[in-house]
């Protein structure tokens, strides 16, 4: 599972949220990644796999704030296409 680590900001009940949101959304991303393994071989997939962790996990990576967490919650119902679709729109915007 990936991990970010990024200090959050917000009080201690929101970055509380946050983490378990965060991680429920990291779960999400993850699964999507070992899922496309089966469309993508050998040096295709390290590729995807790399531009992915810049893209997705990168841009996870430089939010700082509890509150954007909380904001994009509903990002936790969503899989596969559907959370890469919303998380791209929200972190290129």
């Amino acid at each position: 599972m990936t991990t970010i680590n990024t200090n959050l900001n917000g009080s201690e009940k929101q970055v509380a949220w946050a983490e378990d949101i965060r991680t429920s959304i990291v779960a999400n991303l993850d699964a999507h990644v070992a899922r496309m393994s089966h469309v993508y071989d050998g040096e295709k997939y390290a590729e995807f796999v790399a531009k992915f962790d810049e893209t997705f996990f990168g841009g996870l990576r430089k939010v700082e704030d509890a509150k954007w967490y909380i904001d994009h919650r509903w990002f936790t119902k969503l899989t596969g296409n559907d959370i890469v679709k919303a998380l791209y729109r929200e972190l290129t915007a």
